[in-house]
C-alpha cells in the first residue's frame, strides 16, 4: 500500500500540479461523502477477520483560498481543510470502527467549466475503539494501539452548480502507529466515494493559471531525528532509536526538487542473540548505514517528502528486508532551520514515527 501511495503521489505531484486554471465562486465550503470499499490483502489475519463491509462517512470543512496569492496559482491548490472521518472497519467485535481527524489539501490536475478533476492528500490523527489486547482482544493482531496516524490520498471527480458540487472518486487510506506499540501491521484500505459540498461566504475571482515560475534552488540538509518503538508483541520494552538524515536535492521546476542522500541509524531495538536477548548486543551493532532517493514537493515553507533507501552497511539484518521508505513533512521556520515529522517503513509495515530538526542552505 505504501508502495503505491509513493508512486501515486510522485506521478500525480508531477503530472497533475500543471493544472491550467482555478475558477471558484465562493470563498468557503461544507461537504459530507459516504465511502465505501474493502481492506487491501496484506497478510492472513485480514482474511480470518473481515466479516462486514466496509463502510464510512466524512465531514469536510474547506476554505477556497484567494486566487491572488502567488502559491496557490502556482499549484493551482483548490481548497484546504479539516475532515472527520469515523467508519466501520468490518468486525464491529474485533476491530470495531475508527474516528479520525485529517487536515487535507486539494490540488486541481484539470477542469472543464463546470466539471474538475482533483487529489487530495491528508495527515491526520485516527482513534480506533478496537485494538489488540492480549486477554480481551487477541484477535486483532494489525493495531496495538488506541491512537494511529492516518495517512489518505485521493483523486476526485467534482461538478459544480451554483451554490453547491456533487462529487465522487477513489481514496486510499493508511492506518498505522509507526510501530509505536505493537502489534502494527496496520490497516490499508480502498474507498469509492459519493458525496455533496455546499459554498457558501465572499466570491472568489477566477483566474488562469501560469507557468512562468523560478526553478528552486538546490538544497543540501542534515536532520537528526528522534524516535521511540517498540518490537513486536511479545516484548513490552520501548526501544530508542535516532538518526542522521543528510541529502542533496536539485531544483527540477518551481514545485519540486529530486536527490539522495545517506541515513545513519542507531536502533537500540536490534537483538543478534537470541529471544532472550543474550548475549547482550554491542553498540556498534545497532548502528547502520543507508543510501536513499528522494523526492519533495514544496509549498511556500512546508515541503511534502518521500524517500525510498536501501541499507548498505549493517552488522545486524534489519527485521523486514533491505529496502525502506520514508513518508514526512517538513516545516522551515527560519532561514536555515526546520523540523520534520515523518514515518519510516518497509513498504508493507511501519518501522518507526521520527521527529527532528534540522540544517538547511540552498545554492542555485
Amino acid at each position: 500500500m505504501k508502495l503505491i501511495l509513493f508512486i501515486s503521489i510522485i506521478s500525480l505531484t508531477y503530472f497533475g500540479l500543471r493544472a491550467q486554471d482555478i475558477s471558484y465562486k465562493k470563498k468557503f465550503s461544507i461537504g459530507i461523502n459516504y465511502h465505501q470499499g474493502l481492506f487491501v490483502p496484506k497478510n492472513q489475519y485480514i482474511n480470518y477477520l473481515i466479516q462486514d463491509k466496509i463502510s464510512a462517512f466524512e465531514l469536510k470543512l474547506a476554505l477556497h483560498p484567494n486566487t491572488q496569492k502567488p502559491w496557490v496559482k502556482q499549484f493551482a491548490v483548490r481548497k484546504f481543510g479539516l475532515g472527520y472521518y469515523q467508519g466501520s472497519l468490518g468486525n464491529s467485535s474485533s476491530l470495531g470502527e475508527v474516528r479520525s481527524l485529517v487536515p487535507f489539501i486539494q490540488f486541481g490536475i484539470k477542469s472543464w467549466d463546470r466539471f474538475q478533476i482533483n487529489t487530495d492528500l491528508g495527515v491526520g490523527i485516527a482513534m480506533m475503539s478496537k485494538y489488540f489486547h492480549p486477554v480481551n482482544n487477541y484477535s486483532n493482531k494489525l493495531i496495538g494501539s488506541k491512537f494511529n496516524a492516518h495517512i489518505k490520498f485521493g483523486l476526485e471527480a467534482n461538478y459544480s452548480f451554483s451554490y453547491f458540487d456533487l462529487t465522487s472518486g477513489i481514496v486510499f487510506s493508511h492506518f498505522s502507529n509507526g510501530s509505536r506499540k505493537h502489534p502494527n501491521n496496520g490497516l490499508n484500505i480502498v474507498n469509492g466515494s459519493i458525496g455533496i459540498n455546499y459554498k457558501f461566504g465572499k466570491t472568489v475571482q477566477t483566474e488562469k493559471y501560469c507557468e512562468n515560475y523560478s526553478k528552486l534552488k538546490d538544497e543540501f540538509s542534515a536532520i537528526l531525528n528522534q524516535s521511540w518503538k517498540e518490537e513486536n508483541e511479545q516484548d513490552s520494552h520501548t526501544y530508542y532509536v535516532t538518526s542522521i538524515n543528510l541529502s542533496y536535492t536539485k531544483g527540477i521546476n518551481s514545485r519540486q526538487r529530486i536527490g539522495g542522500g545517506i541515513d545513519l541509524f542507531y536502533d537500540q531495538s536490534v537483538d543478534r542473540g537470541y529471544w532472550t536477548r543474550t548475549p547482550k548486543t554491542s553498540f556498534k551493532d545497532k548502528i547502520s548505514q543507508a543510501l536513499f532517493l528522494s523526492h519533495e514537493l514544496v509549498i511556500s515553507k512546508v515541503a511534502f517528502v518521500t524517500q525510498i533507501g536501501f541499507y548498505t552497511l549493517y552488522k545486524t539484518k534489519p527485521n523486514s528486508n533491505a529496502f525502506y521508505n520514508r513518508l514526512g513533512l517538513r516545516y522551515k521556520f527560519s532561514k536555515h532551520f526546520l523540523v520534520n515529522c515523518s514515518m519510516k517503513g518497509y513498504l508493507g509495515s511501519s518501522d518507526f514515527i521520527e521527529m527532528g530538526i534540522g540544517y538547511y542552505f540552498n545554492r542555485k
